[in-house]
């Protein structure tokens, strides 16, 4: 989880508005992943949750959380670059799977 380093000074929890991203590794996990984790996410208002999916060799990108749903899912696969949003940071799929 990213989160803005105002929580951090305060000590408290972050609340979803200070979190910049979610990230999940999974694997074995992949299925709750997508179907409790996510919707857990999005009713939250968490805006961006990434899947790092280590068996399919890509990273899914979750974003506009609204009526409890993603309203929007992209796929990037090895070689390819993924936005920090909010940081305007990019980080490369293939750091994530080795």
């Amino acid at each position: 989880m990213i989160h803005t380093s105002a929580s951090l000074e305060q000590g408290v929890d972050p609340v979803p508005e200070g979190i910049i991203l979610v990230v999940e590794v999974s694997q074995s996990t992949l299925k709750q992943d997508r179907e409790v984790k996510l919707p857990i996410y999005a009713r939250a208002g968490i805006s961006v949750y990434w899947i790092v999916n280590l068996e399919a060799d890509n990273v899914e990108v979750y974003t506009k959380p609204a009526e409890g749903l993603y309203q929007e899912k992209k796929v990037y696969n090895s070689g390819e670059n993924v936005l920090i949003p909010t940081l305007e940071k990019t980080v490369a799929v293939s750091d994530f799977l080795g």
